[in-house]
């Protein structure tokens, strides 16, 4: 986790991660973009939050369909769609990030220079009042403010590895979103 006295400024991700150098909010198109992968953690205590918008990503439109804009804007200004208890809001961020040296302080850009997480990031971390407030949680919660819909926890303490191979399998044929944690 991040220790709160790191220094560190706040830059226009157009400024700090400019188009003329390659970084695009999407990769190419929906059907290449959007991976698993590209969301890397940095020095919040988000995992929670990371690992449920990569496990939306497994079907790139979930992710593609929170944009409304799907390329840089020269004004600044990205609006995500996400749920509050359900109902669909629209959260509008400015393009303002806490960078320390040359990196976004918290979600990093990933090797293809697609900034998507670090907006997703900072419009989850808006609704939920600041950075600070989204270290530590809960999957099925960042997964309900991304997707509205309810979520279905499991312990698999007294189960045995063919009854959880069998859960994930069924759901994963469903196209449910699934996240794990330890």
């Amino acid at each position: 986790m991040l220790d709160w006295t790191t220094s560190y400024t706040w830059k226009k991700m157009s400024v700090q991660f400019p188009e003329s150098s390659g970084y695009k909010l999407f990769e190419n198109n929906l059907s290449t973009s959007i991976d698993i992968h590209d969301t890397i953690q940095g020095y919040l205590g988000d995992c929670w939050v990371l690992a449920s918008f990569a496990a939306c990503a497994e079907k790139p439109a979930r992710i593609w369909n929170m944009f409304d804009i799907k390329t840089y804007n020269a004004a600044g200004i990205y609006s995500l769609r996400m749920y509050d208890m359900g109902v669909p809001i629209s959260v509008v961020i400015d393009d303002w990030l806490p960078i320390s040296g040359t990196q976004n302080l918290f979600v990093k850009v990933n090797p293809q220079k697609e900034v998507w997480p670090l907006l997703i990031e900072k419009a989850f971390s808006k609704i939920h009042g600041n950075y600070k407030a989204i270290e530590g949680g809960w999957m099925i919660d960042a997964g309900n403010t991304f997707m509205g819909t309810g979520g279905e926890g499991l312990s698999t303490s007294s189960l045995t590895v063919d009854q959880i191979w069998n859960y994930a399998n069924e759901w994963d044929l469903k196209h449910h979103i699934m996240t794990c944690a330890t």
